[in-house]
């Protein structure tokens, strides 16, 4: 696809687009979550769930060079945080091998839930208690991007 169309100027992003984007993920005290502002800007397609469909729909119709910053809550974009999703889980269910420790990310399978990401906050003898929350559910953060560059949907 050629310079020209990438950044032409009418066009908008809409599901199957891909986009280039600049943006940071900060705290409401400006702690920095995450940042492309210390790299390349990342390239993803609308749609294909790198990015929370609600996260998604603040993006469709912008335009190259349009740049927002949004106060949002995380119970909206990644559901509201539960006890729930506090798991007490054997250290050797773990998908690791080394011994995890407190506030390592961790991975395993669950019965009838299927794998799991999780924060390790407890560690014990025999097991590790997970919170398989998302980081950012029940917790306000800005999201600042940029849209750098986009091509529209392929042609079917």
């Amino acid at each position: 696809m050629s310079r020209d169309v990438i950044n032409n100027p009418t066009l908008t992003l809409q599901a199957g687009s891909r986009v280039c984007l600049h943006y940071a993920l900060t705290l409401p005290e400006g702690e920095p979550l995450i940042s492309t502002h210390d790299r390349e800007p990342e390239w993803l397609f609308i749609g294909d769930g790198f990015l929370p469909a609600p996260l998604e729909r603040y993006l469709l119709g912008l335009r190259v060079g349009d740049i927002r910053s949004l106060a949002l809550e995380g119970d909206q974009i990644f559901g509201p945080w539960q006890a729930t999703k506090r798991l007490m889980v054997p250290i050797a269910q773990l998908s690791h091998t080394a011994r995890p420790t407190v506030g390592q990310r961790v991975f395993f399978d669950a019965p009838e839930m299927g794998e799991l990401t999780g924060i390790v906050i407890t560690l014990g003898d025999q097991q590790v208690h997970v919170d398989c929350n998302h980081p950012l559910s029940g917790r306000p953060f800005r999201w600042n991007f940029e849209v750098i560059a986009l091509e529209p949907p392929a042609q079917k």
